[in-house]
């Protein structure tokens, strides 16, 4: 299967190859803590329609529009918007951070906060990992070093020193060569251990899975694609099934998450990613790759959020003109006071 190529690559984000599924998601805030949102997939095709990565569609309550992509480049593309409007940030989680293997997460936050003097707003929107190989954690692989590489990286199309190139192009080589293809050999030696209990088939081979595992791992460097990976490594192996049709079933339905979690990892891999938030009132602080007045724009490489949670933050205030204009009025009394006091006891 095509994807079996495609996984061992899917955490390595090449900066300079070319992506082929720019998303974009545009949230406005309003002060009721309301939320529009727009998810928009730039240059896909009506697959998305029925099925996509985030789960929206007209089935759900999202409006839909479609319009092609004419840049000369892309003009048997399409560019299909989903809207939709929530009364807060918990409806919205609801929808966007259910919990799933096969989903793009986004978990909202609104904070309202009064001040006296000022109301602020916090709003952010975290992206959760990309990763989700469950069998290998990423810290066996990356330390605080690669960690803090990957959180000080630009957004995407700046410009990065040569050291830092060598450095991303280091990391992608650790991500593929060691970290995902262990992963994924993991996974395939606990599927190979799961058909041998179930079909009760030389389960002596379970004491020795370790052997197995490297076996697995050496194979994935050169296995361009098989959608059958375990069964035909039985044959390497010298395994002998009774009933080897019902163990290729058997295989098949061990391998559905495997396969349903690869397919996510490989689309979301060639991902090019864009936000915007747009907040009311005057922004703060933020973490945005740039402002332009109180819409918020952020770019991010698929490194910010491949293995920890990514936010995206903004905060803004508004003066509370009843609140200034009473402590105002308050001392402007107590000024007089003092004076008409200092006045009365020089009189005196």
């Amino acid at each position: 299967m095509k994807n079996y190529f495609r996984l061992t690559l899917m955490l390595a984000v090449i900066a300079l190859m070319g992506c082929e599924n720019p998303i974009a998601q545009e949230t406005r805030v309003h002060e009721d803590g309301s939320l529009d949102k727009s998810i928009i997939f730039e240059k896909t095709d009506s697959s998305v329609l029925e099925r996509n990565i985030f789960h929206v569609g007209p089935e759900n309550g999202w409006k839909v529009s479609v319009s092609p992509v004419i840049d000369g480049k892309n003009n048997d593309k399409l560019r299909v918007q989903f809207d939709k409007s929530f009364p807060s940030a918990e409806a919205m989680n609801a929808e966007l951070d259910a919990p799933s293997d096969t989903l793009f997460r986004v978990k909202s936050s609104f904070e309202k906060k009064f001040r006296w003097f000022y109301t602020y707003i916090r709003y952010s929107e975290t992206y959760r990992p990309l990763n989700r190989f469950m069998m290998l954690p990423y810290d066996d692989f990356f330390n605080a070093e690669d960690m803090q590489f990957i959180r000080r990286l630009p957004a995407e199309g700046a410009r990065i020193s040569k050291a830092d190139s060598v450095s991303l192009q280091m990391l992608n080589v650790k991500v593929d060569d060691y970290y995902a293809r262990a992963a994924i050999a993991n996974e395939q030696v606990d599927i190979l251990r799961q058909l041998l209990v179930l079909t009760n088939t030389r389960t002596s081979l379970l004491d020795s899975l370790e052997s197995v595992r490297e076996v697995f791992f050496e194979q994935l460097e050169n296995d361009k694609g098989d959608e059958n990976f375990v069964m035909r490594m039985t044959d390497s192996l010298k395994i002998k099934f009774a009933d080897r049709a019902r163990a290729a079933t058997v295989a098949d339905s061990l391998s559905e998450s495997l396969n349903a979690r690869l397919q996510f990892m490989s689309y979301v891999r060639d991902g090019r990613y864009q936000a915007m938030i747009e907040i009311p009132w005057t922004v703060v602080e933020t973490n945005a790759d740039s402002v332009v007045g109180n819409r918020l724009y952020w770019r991010p490489l698929q490194h910010k959020f491949l293995f920890t949670d990514y936010e995206l933050y903004a905060e803004s205030r508004q003066l509370n003109v009843l609140t200034a204009t009473l402590s105002a009025v308050l001392i402007g009394f107590t000024l007089l006071l003092w004076i008409w006091r200092a006045r009365r006891n020089k009189s005196a």
